[in-house]
Parts: structure tokens; C-alpha cells; sequence
């Protein structure tokens, strides 16, 4: 299935020994846990909602997560151990009404590039332990990503920055529940694209005009712009953490 693509499908060569990367988390009281959690989520919502929903960057995002086929977590790292993540890894696979998982782990430091690697390892090694074979693909999200402006496809992993590091898991045999439909929607057509959008071939991929479109409004907002929205929603996780995590927080 081409649309699987979204996401890289990890089942095999996983390491032998796996750890978080970066410095484990302090503990911190449950309280505290809680308020960062609803930071977390409002930051979130800014990238989730306000950026990827309100632009279509995803056109099953909004419905997915009305339909209640979208999860998210809050992961405090104060151990590098991936013993806690695998156990979470295994219950969203046996939860089928779980199609999009992100796991957001907030305030390590980390490089992209290394969070990249982590995440199809872990995701590698998961796999490798679920009963009947590969269950979840993963699609790793980043504030940092590189990308480059050539074509929709290097253009990808400007979307994938997301506030926070953070582990997206998507459902191997949900994909087409997601995708179930969208083939048939209506699509507005700017009639300066007209003539282009009747010469493409009928048989291509969601995939491919999913980032095709993404490309196109990248370029309508201006890649400027668009790094501009998605910097400005980690300005604001970096702040209101900190004001947390100081006992600073106006709610507390």
C-alpha cells in the first residue's frame, strides 16, 4: 500500500541495546507532572489544530480525531530506559480503535537526526515483540527537522515539526480506514491548475497528492511563513514549561 509511505513501516534489525537519548528527566511531583501535561496538550493543539487542521496539511486529521481514531500521550523521560515506551507500544497495538498514536516527550534535549534514529529503533524493536508481526509504522516528529523546498517529497518533514520531540505511530491495517473515502472527495481546483489537475494520471497515490498539496500551500503561506507558525508554537512550549516547572504557572 503506497500510503503507507507517510510513515516508515520498521520491523527488523532492531539493536541489540536501546536507550532514550539525551539526559534522563529530574522527577518531579505528580502535581507538576499534571500541569506540564496540560501545557503539553494546549501546545500541542497549536500544531495539531491551528496548523495542521485549520491548513489541511492533513485532510484526515480533523475527522480522525472526531471519530476518536487519534491518541496522544505525554511522556516524561526521567528515565532513558525504553522499558516504559515498549509497554505503551504494546497496548496502543492491541487497542484497535488506536489509528494514530503520538507519544509526546517534552523538555529533552535532543537532535533531530539522532530522534529520528531512536524512534525507528524503538519502533524496530517493538515490533519485533508483538505476536503476529508488525503492527505500527512511525513517522518521527521533530522541532528541528531538515528539509529542503525542491518537490513535495523533500518538502515532507517541514509538516513533522511538531513543538516537541515526539513518536508518531500509526496503525498498519488502519490506514485504509483513515484513508477510507478521502479517494472520492471534492477537491477545490484553482482554475489556473485546472488544465494540470485533468492531465494527472487518474492512479496517483493519496500520498503523492496529499504532498503535492501540502506543497502547494506551503507555497501559497510561503515556506518563510510556515517555519514562522510552527517556530512560534516551540517558543511558546519552551515558555509556559519553564513557567511550570518554577511554580510560576498563574493555574497552579
Amino acid at each position: 500500500m503506497r500510503d503507507s509511505a507517510l510513515v516508515d513501516v520498521i520491523t527488523s534489525g532492531p539493536p541489540e541495546h536501546l536507550e532514550l537519548p539525551g539526559e534522563a528527566l529530574e522527577p518531579i511531583s505528580s502535581a507538576l507532572r499534571e500541569a506540564l501535561t496540560r501545557e503539553v496538550h494546549r501546545v500541542n493543539d497549536r500544531y495539531l489544530v491551528d496548523f495542521i487542521e485549520d491548513y489541511s496539511f492533513c485532510p484526515f486529521a480533523r475527522s480522525g480525531r472526531v471519530k476518536g481514531q487519534t491518541r496522544r500521550y505525554v511522556y516524561y523521560a526521567d528515565t532513558r530506559s525504553v522499558e516504559p515506551l515498549l509497554e505503551l507500544m504494546l497496548e496502543v497495538a492491541a487497542d484497535t480503535s488506536q489509528v494514530v498514536v503520538q507519544v509526546v516527550v517534552p523538555l529533552i534535549e535532543v537532535e533531530a537526526e539522532d530522534w529520528v534514529r531512536f524512534c525507528k529503533a524503538l519502533t524496530s524493536l517493538g515490533n519485533v515483540r508483538m505476536d503476529d508481526g508488525p503492527v505500527l509504522a512511525c513517522a518521527p516528529l521533530h522541532p528541528n527537522l531538515e528539509y529542503l523546498s525542491h518537490n513535495a517529497a523533500t518538502m515532507i518533514p517541514l509538516f513533522r515539526r511538531a513543538p516537541d520531540p515526539t513518536i508518531q505511530w500509526v496503525r498498519l491495517d488502519g490506514l485504509a480506514a483513515i484513508y477510507e473515502g478521502r479517494n472520492d472527495d471534492t477537491a477545490y481546483v484553482d482554475p489556473d491548475e485546472l488544465d494540470d489537475y485533468l492531465l494527472e494520471p487518474a492512479t496517483k497515490s493519496l500520498y503523492d497528492r496529499i504532498a503535492e498539496s501540502n506543497f502547494s500551500m506551503a507555497k501559497r503561506l510561503t515556506t518563510q511563513h510556515v517555519e514562522g507558525l510552527l517556530a512560534e508554537c516551540v517558543r511558546d512550549g519552551r515558555q509556559s514549561y519553564a513557567r511550570v516547572l518554577l511554580g510560576d504557572d498563574d493555574e497552579q
